[in-house]
């Protein structure tokens, strides 16, 4: 029997990136130190190579004077060159001072020029820095996992500052799908000889296993399968447990509990409008966990799964009367625009802009989104989609409207609001 197309390429996929190097993104700061003594770690044990890379951001131009000169490309060089230096000292002080790692130095927008240098290079598995537990820090590190996560479909490996040696107890989220399994199996590469292994699948009240309401025997006959594709090595002691509530909640504070240094998930693939998100449980590890996060993003092939009822599918008063809703409820609110090109990757526009309104054009198939202060003098911006083939709109759990997404063409436009 042939398999389906998406299960061919995460296969592909998958081949592809275990042979890859792995590579590390670092700033030059004591936060990435973690970051780049993982990768020695990890190094040494599997023998892989290892590539460094650095973003520099460019000089902002401030909004309230466009027709400011950029920057003279000398101090973009110069800035480049300072983090050369920056970046090889930090490599040597934590690697070793005879460590021979290629270093590359690529200005851009960290979390896209970070996918983009690492699917060029066939990488195996994104190391970074994860940033200790105050607002400033999680909003500069785990907020660039997040973002890395979302564009890529490369594993992620995000660790604190603090981490001298490999994991030796982790815990898993399961939820008895093939991502599952694939997320295991990722991190059974990175933990320390001996480690122990704990599977958590946290039962919510609302899945179901195998089109029925899992009672203990087939729990048990799910947890043995599960096992059985894993294939852990004998000295990789692996055990089970079934909890009941939020899965977040409930993973974060078993791990905290074992006293975990690694917490592995895959993202969540059963719809296109929790890929955009990550998947909540994903996010929330990322943000709120005390040791190191390993993610292994949706795959390709699943990058266009159905997403959703919530949504219009072809029809044009559909169209209207759902972004007409769409702005009674949301006008005012900041939000940020992104777009998703499949060969471009993740783009994004703007950033915390408030959102006017949004309108459909049914000559021209055409959606409009407006996006600007409202006020005299102030900013604004209008983006002009055309040829949309769907319009869905994913809540929050507390019933907020928290993405639009206009699918047009092979890519699609988001408008995300910040809360």
């Amino acid at each position: 029997m042939t398999p389906p197309a998406d299960i061919e390429e995460r296969a592909a996929d998958s081949a592809g990136a275990a042979s890859g190097p792995l590579l590390v993104a670092t700033d030059g700061s004591v936060q990435s130190d973690a970051a780049v003594r993982m990768a020695h770690l990890l190094s040494r044990s599997s023998g892989q190579a290892v590539r460094v890379l650095a973003v520099v951001q460019a000089v902002p131009v401030p909004l309230s004077d466009p027709g400011l000169a950029p920057p003279p490309l000398e101090l973009d060089d110069e800035r480049k060159r300072e983090m050369l230096e920056t970046v090889t000292a930090q490599i040597a002080g934590v690697a070793g001072p005879h460590t021979n790692w290629p270093v590359e130095i690529v200005h851009g927008h960290p979390p896209r020029t970070i996918v983009r240098v690492a699917r060029a290079h066939g990488a195996s598995l994104i190391v970074l820095g994860l940033g200790r537990h105050r607002m400033l820090d999680r909003l500069i590190g785990s907020e660039t996992a997040v973002q890395v996560l979302r564009l890529t479909t490369i594993p992620v490996l995000a660790v604190p500052p603090g981490c001298e040696s490999l994991p030796r107890r982790a815990v898993a989220a399961v939820d008895f799908s093939e991502l599952s399994v694939a997320a295991v199996r990722t991190a059974l590469g990175v933990l320390e000889a001996g480690a122990s292994f704990q599977l958590v699948h946290v039962n919510t009240g609302t899945e179901d296993l195998v089109d029925e309401r899992p009672d203990a025997s087939r729990l048990e006959r799910a947890w043995d399968d599960i096992v059985r594709q894993i294939g852990a090595p004998e000295d990789v002691r692996l055990r089970t447990l079934t909890l009941s509530g939020a899965p977040g909640r409930e993973l974060l504070s078993f791990a905290r509990a074992s006293r975990a240094d690694l917490i592995v998930a895959g993202t969540h693939g059963r719809g296109i409008m929790q890929r955009l998100v990550l998947g909540s449980v994903a996010t929330q590890l990322l943000r709120g966990a005390e040791c190191s996060v390993l993610v292994t993003p949706l795959a390709r092939g699943e990058a266009h799964a159905t997403p959703p009822a919530n949504g219009a599918g072809s029809d044009d008063s559909e169209f209207a009367e759902l972004l007409e809703r769409f702005t009674r409820r949301n006008a005012g609110r900041r939000c940020s625009l992104e777009v998703d090109d499949p060969e471009l990757g993740a783009q994004e526009q703007t950033l915390d802009y408030p959102f006017m309104g949004a309108a459909y054009d049914p000559h021209d198939r055409r959606v409009e989104l407006m996006l600007g202060d409202g006020g005299a003098g102030g900013r604004h911006l209008t983006r002009s989609i055309g040829a949309i083939t769907r319009l869905d709109v994913l809540e929050d759990p507390g019933g907020w409207d928290r993405v639009l997404r206009v699918v047009h063409g092979r890519g699609q436009t988001l408008l995300t609001f910040a809360r």
